[in-house]
């Protein structure tokens, strides 16, 4: 079967208070095996980044969902691809707030400078970066 990945980029309002982070995921998680989804979200300061894995029609729906809400906006897709494995496939919605030093990555990793410069990233390090979240312990 193949599985749709999405992952995406986008920045919260400066309105957004970070305790909502625990409704988003209770949602998830509520929500996402019902539509055979799964992924991570990640956030710090006013970055969110979010991998989502499932069927494609549902990772489309979701995501243009994830789009109307309020508490962000700049969604950026950074990644999009059909594969036969998920990298959350033991979570419906995994999170990881995201640390100094997972930042420094994120900006090695990601290239911030080809996002403002209108550059592809290159996919093959972001799937190298999500990979090294996948043995993570979530809680």
């Amino acid at each position: 079967m193949s599985i749709f990945q999405l992952f995406y980029v986008s920045t919260a309002l400066p309105s957004f208070d970070p305790a909502e982070i625990k409704n988003i995921l209770r949602s998830a998680h509520s929500h996402n095996p019902t539509k055979d989804l799964t992924g991570v979200m990640m956030f710090r300061g006013s970055t969110f980044l979010q991998l989502l894995e499932g069927p494609e029609d549902n990772v489309r729906a979701l995501y243009n969902k994830i789009g109307q809400d309020k508490r962000h906006r700049n969604l950026m897709i950074l990644l999009e691809r059909n594969t036969d494995k998920r990298i959350f496939q033991d979570w419906s919605m995994a999170y990881h707030e995201i640390g100094p030093i997972d930042l420094k990555l994120i900006n090695e990793v990601l290239s911030w400078r080809s996002l403002v410069s209108g550059e592809d990233v290159d996919n093959v390090r972001i799937l190298r970066f999500l990979n090294l979240f996948q043995n993570k312990k979530f809680s």
